[in-house]
Protein backbone atom coordinates (compact mmCIF):
# COMPACT_ATOMS: atom_id res chain seq x y z
CA UNK A 1 0.00 0.00 0.00
CA UNK A 2 2.77 2.47 0.89
CA UNK A 3 4.60 1.81 -2.37
CA UNK A 4 1.39 2.31 -4.43
CA UNK A 5 0.81 5.70 -2.77
CA UNK A 6 4.35 6.80 -3.53
CA UNK A 7 3.93 6.52 -7.32
CA UNK A 8 1.56 9.45 -7.97
CA UNK A 9 3.28 11.55 -5.31
CA UNK A 10 6.65 11.09 -6.99
CA UNK A 11 5.17 11.84 -10.37
CA UNK A 12 3.64 15.07 -9.10
CA UNK A 13 6.83 16.16 -7.36
CA UNK A 14 8.93 15.50 -10.43
CA UNK A 15 6.58 17.37 -12.79
CA UNK A 16 8.03 20.87 -12.26
CA UNK A 17 11.55 19.53 -12.74
CA UNK A 18 10.63 17.66 -15.91
CA UNK A 19 8.93 20.71 -17.42
CA UNK A 20 11.91 22.90 -16.65
CA UNK A 21 14.38 20.49 -18.24
CA UNK A 22 12.28 19.96 -21.35
CA UNK A 23 11.99 23.65 -22.22
CA UNK A 24 14.30 24.78 -25.06
CA UNK A 25 17.22 27.04 -24.30
CA UNK A 26 16.41 30.74 -24.61
CA UNK A 27 18.61 33.47 -26.11
CA UNK A 28 17.47 35.86 -23.39
CA UNK A 29 17.42 35.65 -19.60
CA UNK A 30 14.49 36.98 -17.58
CA UNK A 31 15.48 40.09 -15.63
CA UNK A 32 12.14 41.33 -14.32
CA UNK A 33 8.44 40.55 -14.81
CA UNK A 34 5.50 42.95 -14.98
CA UNK A 35 1.76 42.30 -15.12
CA UNK A 36 -1.41 44.14 -16.14
CA UNK A 37 -5.14 43.75 -15.71
CA UNK A 38 -7.08 45.22 -18.62
CA UNK A 39 -10.65 46.53 -18.64
CA UNK A 40 -12.85 49.32 -19.98
CA UNK A 41 -12.81 51.34 -16.76
CA UNK A 42 -9.12 52.24 -17.18
CA UNK A 43 -9.74 54.01 -20.48
CA UNK A 44 -9.59 57.81 -20.26
CA UNK A 45 -12.83 57.78 -22.22
CA UNK A 46 -14.47 54.76 -20.61
CA UNK A 47 -15.76 52.32 -23.18
CA UNK A 48 -18.77 50.04 -22.94
CA UNK A 49 -16.77 46.88 -23.64
CA UNK A 50 -17.35 44.05 -21.20
CA UNK A 51 -14.06 42.38 -22.17
CA UNK A 52 -11.23 41.96 -19.71
CA UNK A 53 -7.64 40.84 -20.07
CA UNK A 54 -4.46 39.90 -18.28
CA UNK A 55 -0.94 40.55 -19.52
CA UNK A 56 2.63 39.72 -18.63
CA UNK A 57 5.58 41.80 -19.80
CA UNK A 58 9.05 40.33 -19.27
CA UNK A 59 12.22 42.39 -19.41
CA UNK A 60 14.89 40.17 -20.96
CA UNK A 61 18.65 40.46 -21.46
CA UNK A 62 21.04 38.38 -23.54
CA UNK A 63 24.75 37.66 -23.09
CA UNK A 64 25.67 40.74 -25.12
CA UNK A 65 23.61 43.02 -22.84
CA UNK A 66 20.90 43.51 -25.44
CA UNK A 67 17.42 43.91 -24.00
CA UNK A 68 14.04 42.70 -25.18
CA UNK A 69 10.43 42.86 -24.05
CA UNK A 70 8.46 39.63 -24.27
CA UNK A 71 4.71 39.96 -23.81
CA UNK A 72 1.60 37.83 -23.62
CA UNK A 73 -1.87 39.36 -23.41
CA UNK A 74 -4.93 37.16 -22.90
CA UNK A 75 -8.32 38.72 -23.64
CA UNK A 76 -11.85 37.38 -23.14
CA UNK A 77 -13.85 36.60 -26.29
CA UNK A 78 -16.01 39.76 -26.33
CA UNK A 79 -13.37 41.39 -28.53
CA UNK A 80 -12.62 39.95 -32.00
CA UNK A 81 -8.99 39.99 -33.17
CA UNK A 82 -9.55 38.27 -36.53
CA UNK A 83 -9.33 41.41 -38.68
CA UNK A 84 -6.15 42.57 -36.91
CA UNK A 85 -4.61 39.12 -37.32
CA UNK A 86 -5.52 38.68 -40.98
CA UNK A 87 -5.52 42.27 -42.25
CA UNK A 88 -9.17 42.01 -43.29
CA UNK A 89 -11.95 44.59 -43.09
CA UNK A 90 -13.45 45.05 -39.62
CA UNK A 91 -17.24 45.23 -39.69
CA UNK A 92 -18.41 45.06 -36.05
CA UNK A 93 -17.81 47.48 -33.19
CA UNK A 94 -15.90 44.79 -31.27
CA UNK A 95 -13.45 44.11 -34.12
CA UNK A 96 -9.94 45.12 -32.99
CA UNK A 97 -8.03 47.59 -35.17
CA UNK A 98 -5.03 48.69 -33.05
CA UNK A 99 -2.84 46.92 -30.50
CA UNK A 100 -0.49 49.29 -28.66
CA UNK A 101 1.92 49.48 -25.75
CA UNK A 102 1.86 53.13 -24.66
CA UNK A 103 4.05 54.92 -22.14
CA UNK A 104 4.81 58.12 -20.30
CA UNK A 105 1.50 58.34 -18.43
CA UNK A 106 -0.09 57.33 -15.15
CA UNK A 107 -3.51 55.77 -14.82
CA UNK A 108 -6.31 57.90 -16.24
CA UNK A 109 -4.00 59.93 -18.49
CA UNK A 110 -3.24 59.54 -22.18
CA UNK A 111 0.41 58.93 -22.96
CA UNK A 112 2.82 58.48 -25.85
CA UNK A 113 3.27 55.59 -28.26
CA UNK A 114 6.73 54.02 -28.20
CA UNK A 115 5.39 50.62 -29.30
CA UNK A 116 2.65 50.75 -31.99
CA UNK A 117 2.89 46.99 -32.26
CA UNK A 118 0.22 46.38 -34.89
CA UNK A 119 -2.25 48.73 -36.58
CA UNK A 120 -5.09 48.13 -39.01
CA UNK A 121 -5.86 51.38 -40.87
CA UNK A 122 -8.29 52.46 -43.58
CA UNK A 123 -7.12 54.27 -46.71
CA UNK A 124 -8.87 56.99 -48.73
CA UNK A 125 -10.80 54.34 -50.65
CA UNK A 126 -12.13 52.71 -47.50
CA UNK A 127 -9.87 49.68 -47.70
CA UNK A 128 -8.38 48.31 -44.49
CA UNK A 129 -4.88 46.88 -44.30
CA UNK A 130 -2.11 46.35 -41.77
CA UNK A 131 -0.18 49.60 -42.10
CA UNK A 132 2.01 49.10 -39.05
CA UNK A 133 3.49 45.74 -38.09
CA UNK A 134 6.44 46.54 -35.86
CA UNK A 135 6.92 43.17 -34.21
CA UNK A 136 8.01 40.32 -36.46
CA UNK A 137 7.35 37.89 -33.58
CA UNK A 138 3.73 39.05 -33.27
CA UNK A 139 1.26 36.17 -32.99
CA UNK A 140 -2.49 35.94 -32.32
CA UNK A 141 -4.13 32.71 -31.20
CA UNK A 142 -7.95 32.84 -31.20
CA UNK A 143 -10.09 30.22 -29.47
CA UNK A 144 -13.75 30.27 -28.38
CA UNK A 145 -12.62 30.90 -24.80
CA UNK A 146 -10.05 33.67 -25.27
CA UNK A 147 -7.52 35.35 -27.54
CA UNK A 148 -3.80 35.28 -26.76
CA UNK A 149 -1.53 37.92 -28.28
CA UNK A 150 2.21 37.42 -27.88
CA UNK A 151 5.48 38.73 -29.21
CA UNK A 152 9.01 39.93 -28.55
CA UNK A 153 10.04 43.57 -28.95
CA UNK A 154 13.73 44.19 -29.65
CA UNK A 155 15.60 47.43 -30.25
CA UNK A 156 17.73 45.91 -33.01
CA UNK A 157 14.65 45.14 -35.10
CA UNK A 158 13.29 48.68 -35.21
CA UNK A 159 10.26 47.84 -33.10
CA UNK A 160 10.46 51.10 -31.11
CA UNK A 161 9.39 54.65 -31.99
CA UNK A 162 11.11 57.54 -30.16
CA UNK A 163 8.87 59.80 -28.06
CA UNK A 164 9.41 62.77 -25.74
CA UNK A 165 9.53 60.57 -22.64
CA UNK A 166 11.42 57.75 -24.34
CA UNK A 167 14.07 59.01 -26.77
CA UNK A 168 15.46 55.49 -27.20
CA UNK A 169 14.76 51.87 -26.32
CA UNK A 170 17.22 52.02 -23.43
CA UNK A 171 15.12 54.70 -21.72
CA UNK A 172 12.22 52.22 -21.54
CA UNK A 173 14.57 49.60 -20.13
CA UNK A 174 15.91 52.07 -17.55
CA UNK A 175 12.41 52.76 -16.25
CA UNK A 176 11.60 49.07 -15.98
CA UNK A 177 14.87 48.36 -14.20
CA UNK A 178 14.53 51.20 -11.71
CA UNK A 179 10.84 51.40 -10.80
CA UNK A 180 10.78 49.99 -7.25
CA UNK A 181 7.21 48.67 -7.15
CA UNK A 182 3.67 49.44 -8.26
CA UNK A 183 2.82 51.12 -11.55
CA UNK A 184 5.16 51.93 -14.40
CA UNK A 185 4.29 54.63 -16.94
CA UNK A 186 3.59 51.96 -19.59
CA UNK A 187 0.11 50.70 -20.38
CA UNK A 188 -1.62 48.43 -22.88
CA UNK A 189 -4.38 49.89 -25.03
CA UNK A 190 -6.50 47.78 -27.35
CA UNK A 191 -8.63 49.77 -29.79
CA UNK A 192 -11.70 48.54 -31.64
CA UNK A 193 -13.72 49.79 -34.59
CA UNK A 194 -16.47 51.02 -32.29
CA UNK A 195 -14.10 52.54 -29.70
CA UNK A 196 -11.20 54.17 -31.57
CA UNK A 197 -9.85 55.71 -28.34
CA UNK A 198 -9.62 52.25 -26.79
CA UNK A 199 -11.84 49.36 -25.78
CA UNK A 200 -9.77 48.10 -22.83
CA UNK A 201 -6.62 49.38 -21.18
CA UNK A 202 -4.26 48.11 -18.50
CA UNK A 203 -1.38 49.79 -16.64
CA UNK A 204 1.87 47.82 -16.51
CA UNK A 205 2.95 47.23 -12.93
CA UNK A 206 5.72 45.38 -11.15
CA UNK A 207 4.73 41.76 -10.64
CA UNK A 208 4.35 40.61 -7.07
CA UNK A 209 7.17 38.36 -5.92
CA UNK A 210 6.34 34.95 -4.41
CA UNK A 211 6.03 34.83 -0.64
CA UNK A 212 8.92 33.12 1.19
CA UNK A 213 6.63 30.23 2.15
CA UNK A 214 5.77 29.70 -1.52
CA UNK A 215 9.46 29.58 -2.43
CA UNK A 216 10.08 27.07 0.35
CA UNK A 217 7.19 25.00 -0.95
CA UNK A 218 8.65 24.89 -4.44
CA UNK A 219 12.03 23.91 -3.02
CA UNK A 220 10.43 21.17 -0.95
CA UNK A 221 8.70 19.77 -4.02
CA UNK A 222 12.01 19.65 -5.85
CA UNK A 223 13.73 17.86 -2.98
CA UNK A 224 10.83 15.43 -2.67
CA UNK A 225 10.93 14.74 -6.38
CA UNK A 226 14.67 13.97 -6.22
CA UNK A 227 14.14 11.63 -3.25
CA UNK A 228 11.32 9.84 -5.07
CA UNK A 229 13.48 9.39 -8.13
CA UNK A 230 16.28 7.88 -6.06
CA UNK A 231 13.79 5.60 -4.32
CA UNK A 232 12.37 4.52 -7.67
CA UNK A 233 15.84 3.57 -8.91
CA UNK A 234 16.23 1.17 -5.96
CA UNK A 235 13.34 -0.93 -7.28
CA UNK A 236 14.67 -1.26 -10.87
Amino acid sequence: MKRWLSIPLCTFALAPITISISQPAQAFDLIRRFTSSLDAAQEVVESTSTATGFATLDLLQDDDDNYGLRYEVIVTPELNFTALRDGTTPTDDDDITLFHLHGGAERGVNGELPFPIRELRVDDLGNFSITSDLDDDFFIDITPESTTISGLLEESKGEFVATASFPDFQSVVDELLNVPEGDTSLYWNIHSLGTPTGAIRGQVEVAATPEPNSLLGLLALGVLGFACAKNKQKYH
